[in-house]
């Protein structure tokens, strides 16, 4: 065994307009970059388009 930590799986997943994810992914990225944030959870499907801006 490589790895024994616990994994956040959402029950309850969003689907959010393009524009309203746009945001969403923004913010997640800004978290992302602050060097006191360890992890990031988040229940956003990401759909196909929103995965071609990525």
């Amino acid at each position: 065994m490589q790895n024994a930590e616990l994994q956040w799986i959402p029950l309850d997943i969003k689907v959010l307009q393009l524009d309203q994810a746009k945001d969403i992914l923004t913010l997640i990225d800004a978290f992302e970059n602050d060097e006191d944030v360890l992890n990031i959870f988040h229940n956003l499907e990401l759909k196909d388009e929103l995965e071609n801006l990525l």
